[in-house]
């Protein structure tokens, strides 16, 4: 693909990013104030729970996937039976992930009181097998998908508002997000149908067992990367309450929104730079420090206008509730700036060589000192203890990132003449 192919599928994974983070972003002032501290914290803290089995059914397919297809979309058949290996290997994760949902809520008496909103988050399992946005970013059209989920997932706007009316409608608030993800889902699949390009291949046990194992290690990286995010929401719900839960949440949500900006950029040169670095080293080292730099200054501008902002950010978008969300937005505000530079080094550079081994036990060693930290952070300091568990974590990960990067690459090493790295 030319380098305007790729430009332009930046662009729609930009509008991809849009509809799955800024129009729930839309709905939150309202959310917030119609809600309250306190439901809008169970409302958190279910999608939080949600998160872990969105995890459990993607398995590490978004990333593995793209990059799979990307190799091998010039052979249709092969493409063909990289889809429905990945599709099956979802359905079975579903099954599994809603089985032990269904366990919590009859044998745990908090997941029981919050049964109906986690049931109605956990929605977004279901949408997670629908979406198949990572065949056709692995293919580079991502263009007529994009605007269909955009459109589909905008329906969630409007619904929320007219909808949701009390404290008690979590679950409804809830189950209008999944919904709007399932409808944005259905939609990728009816646009991947039109470019008839997947035919049908009858998955084995073999190669399902197989996509799973070849998955396995981002998996553990993108659970583990959870357990210092979504794991942070549960802990501080169990030791001081929803009502924290919404204080913190509402400034993570937000912190979470301005990260997604630069996720549209990573997911789309992932494929370019795979192929890159597998055809030529070099040119695959000299397109990742090109995207450091440039990426790099976008999430640090994103950073410095959070923390200078955080209290304005906060009144005006969650109300005077939530005054407490200023503090902990400002000590979360250097997470987007660190997130960003630490995908390069992991997403761009080790997955590509095949360090998945590394790349996953740097988010293993950091997710275990998070643990560690964020159980006394919490119970002593609440909201603020978590967010300062959260950097410390963030932190940890983007210096292990980079120094193991550095420790098994030659990123810093200029080609010769020949064109050969130094």
């Amino acid at each position: 693909m030319s380098n305007g192919n790729m430009r332009a599928n930046i662009g729609w994974m930009f509008m991809w990013q849009i509809a799955t983070y800024l129009f729930p972003l839309l709905t939150f002032p309202y959310l917030t104030r119609v809600l309250g501290a306190r439901s809008y914290g169970e409302f958190s803290l279910s999608f939080a729970v949600a998160t872990y089995l969105v995890l459990l059914t993607d398995w590490g397919f978004a990333v593995s996937a793209p990059a799979e297809i990307s190799r091998e979309r010039d052979d249709p058949a092969a493409v063909s039976r990289i889809f429905w290996t990945v599709l099956a290997s979802k359905a079975l994760l579903l099954g599994i992930s809603l089985s032990l949902l269904t366990i919590a809520a009859l044998t745990v008496p908090e997941v029981r009181h919050l049964a109906p909103v986690m049931f109605a988050a956990a929605g977004m399992t279901l949408a997670n097998l629908f979406t198949v946005h990572w065949c056709l970013q692995g293919l580079e059209r991502m263009g007529k998908s994009a605007i269909a989920m955009t459109c589909g997932r905008g329906l969630v706007v409007p619904a929320t508002l007219l909808l949701v009316k009390s404290p008690d409608q979590a679950w409804l608030a809830a189950a209008i997000l999944s919904c709007g993800s399932m409808i944005g889902g259905l939609f990728s699949v009816l646009m991947l149908r039109s470019m008839n390009i997947i035919r049908w291949h009858r998955p084995t046990w073999a190669e399902v067992r197989a996509q799973i194992a070849h998955s396995t290690p981002l998996f553990v990286s993108a659970i583990s990367a959870n357990l210092y995010t979504g794991t942070n929401t549960i802990v501080l719900g169990i030791t001081q309450g929803p009502v924290a839960v919404g204080i913190f949440a509402a400034a993570d949500r937000l912190r979470m929104a301005a990260q997604a900006l630069v996720n549209p950029i990573n997911q789309a040169v992932y494929p370019r730079t795979s192929r890159l670095m597998h055809h030529s080293r070099a040119e695959g080292m000299a397109f990742a420090r090109k995207l450091l730099l440039f990426q790099g200054g976008f999430t640090l501008l994103i950073s410095l206008t959070m923390f200078f902002g955080a209290d304005l950010i906060i009144r005006i978008l969650a109300g005077h509730q939530y005054d407490g969300s200023g503090t902990v937005l400002r000590i979360l505000s250097p997470i987007p700036f660190m997130a960003g530079i630490s995908s390069v080094f992991g997403m761009q550079v080790m997955l590509p060589l095949g360090l998945k081994g590394k790349y996953s036990r740097v988010f293993a060693v950091t997710a275990v000192v998070n643990f560690l930290m964020v159980v006394p952070l919490s119970w002593w300091a609440g909201a603020t203890g978590t967010a300062c568990s959260a950097l410390a974590a963030e932190t940890l990960s983007v210096a292990y990132m980079i120094v193991t990067a550095m420790r098994h690459t030659e990123f810093l090493a200029r080609p010769d003449r020949s064109g050969a790295m130094a």
